[in-house]
């Protein structure tokens, strides 16, 4: 994980997950990002990861397991800030939804690593806040807010260039975290209902389901941002 905000402070530390010591690292201050950011776009892996926009300003910087570097790519969008859907490779990436600051929008962005450019495919309706998987090819938004909080499912094609309607989430949810093996493998935990919520679902490509018996987080938990995984 890279940045994020500690109190009203936008922080550029990085910070690593070993699974096999169940450990958090933070690596050393040459690894920081070039600059305090939050509410980035982001994506990728441990080792070739990437960030874009925030609250820093349009810079994207790429991560290669060792230094982060500034990509010097403009951003083509108009000022987005803060969006939970972000997915793919820093080769291959995808950004949709999110918030300009005075509105919110339903653009869809791919960057290729040298440039950043709108797509005509476009979601439904605005929103901010919600979750997304996938990959450029594949891609799936669930919730959100337009302000108001909303169970919008919806599914990206990138051969046809198009979104899609999907069985809706049973509650309107917004802030969640997601992982999944694709996108018809999907679990989704967490965010915001109107109040915090601990629920787990799962998405098999057609149903969205709570878990049974129930399983909630110990601790409910919005804005999960950057979370990368599958649901093993």
């Amino acid at each position: 994980i890279a940045g994020g905000r500690v109190g009203s402070s936008a922080v550029a530390t990085t910070e690593e997950w070993d699974g096999s010591t169940k450990t958090w690292s933070q690596n050393s201050p040459t690894t920081d990002l070039p600059s305090g950011n939050r509410s980035m776009f982001s994506g990728g892996s441990s080792t070739d990861g990437w960030t874009a926009r925030g609250t820093a300003g349009a810079a994207t910087n790429f991560w290669d397991g060792v230094t982060w570097a500034n990509a010097s790519i403009s951003w083509p969008g108009q000022g987005d800030t803060t969006s939970d859907s972000s997915c793919g490779s820093r080769t291959s990436a995808l950004v949709f939804g999110g918030d300009t600051g005075p509105s919110y929008t339903n653009q869809t962005y791919y960057g290729d690593g040298l440039t950043w450019a709108s797509k005509t495919a476009m979601l439904s309706g605005t929103r901010a806040n919600n979750a997304g998987l996938g990959t450029a090819l594949s891609a799936l938004s669930v919730g959100g807010a337009r302000p108001g909080i909303i169970n919008s499912v919806e599914e990206y094609n990138g051969t046809s260039n198009t979104w899609s309607s999907q069985a809706p989430l049973p509650v309107a949810r917004q802030s969640a975290g997601i992982v999944g093996n694709n996108i018809n493998d999907v679990l989704l935990f967490g965010g915001s209902t109107g109040t915090l919520d601990g629920g787990t679902l799962t998405y098999d490509g057609f149903n969205w389901s709570n878990l049974s018996p129930t399983i909630n987080m110990n601790t409910p938990v919005g804005g999960i941002n950057g979370f990368g995984g599958t649901d093993l």
